[in-house]
């Protein structure tokens, strides 16, 4: 799942062992009563078709929100670190920035303060 370029990750899940991350984590997330917000983000943080209707009202705009932090705090890592490298930064990226209301500019200022963190740390 992490070479896919195009599917979303969960989906590779689905057509090899018939369940996913999300669902597992999203009914877990309900099952200790945690805030609904949360199993929703937690549901379809991998949902590119969602991703791409982000005023859907099903999903309340937190639930986007966390999802945007999810998907930006996991590329800073892989960035910084060189590690666990996936393709899902490439399918959520634009509508990520989006939601965050980041610009280019903006994001690569916090890839080099990730990177220079993250060495001093080393």
């Amino acid at each position: 799942a992490n070479d896919e370029v195009l599917l979303p990750f969960t989906d590779i899940e689905d057509r090899l062992i018939s369940i996913n991350h999300a669902t597992v984590g999203a009914d877990l997330a309900e099952s200790w009563l945690l805030p609904s917000e949360i199993a929703l983000a937690i549901r379809h943080h991998h949902d590119l078709a969602a991703m791409n209707q982000p005023d859907m009202p099903v999903i309340p705009a937190v639930s986007w929100a966390m999802i945007a932090i999810a998907n930006l705090a996991e590329h800073l890592v892989q960035e910084g670190t060189g590690r666990d490298l996936t393709h899902e930064w490439g399918k959520v990226a634009d509508q990520s920035l989006k939601l965050l209301g980041l610009s280019n500019e903006e994001l690569a200022d916090l890839e080099r303060e990730c990177v220079e963190v993250l060495a001093d740390n080393e």
